[in-house]
């Protein structure tokens, strides 16, 4: 399998307090990378994109700002609708989602990344 078939997701949390979230990717395929570069940033009226910068020519780095924070609410629950967001962004471009039925955000938190082939 060549290196430009997978695709690497991580979230990187400060605290279970944390209102800032930083999700890297790592991704091999260009055309994937200039997509995510030119959408518009993320929000949902919970969690907005503050930042999105190339690291390297193949990882790129989100940061996620929860604008309103619930009681008792984990960290998934705001970074998780955008992981999912470059997941669906992911497919059309033929990579696809492990299987298994196993959430994503428990996916990330077990393995610390979730990973996608094509």
């Amino acid at each position: 399998m060549a290196i430009r078939d997978i695709l690497r997701i991580r979230v990187l949390e400060e605290s279970a307090e944390c209102g800032v979230f930083l999700v890297k990717v790592q991704c091999n395929e260009p055309l994937l990378r200039q997509f995510w570069c030119c959408k518009p940033p993320f929000c949902n009226g919970q969690v907005e994109q503050a930042d999105l910068s190339l690291e390297t020519l193949t990882e790129i780095k989100f940061v996620l700002r929860a604008t309103h924070r619930g009681p008792n609410l984990p960290n998934s629950h705001y970074w998780g609708p955008f992981v999912l967001t470059l997941c669906l962004d992911a497919l059309q471009f033929r990579f696809q989602l492990p299987s298994g039925g196993v959430p994503i955000q428990d996916i990330l938190e077990e393995r610390g990344e979730l990973i996608l082939m094509r």
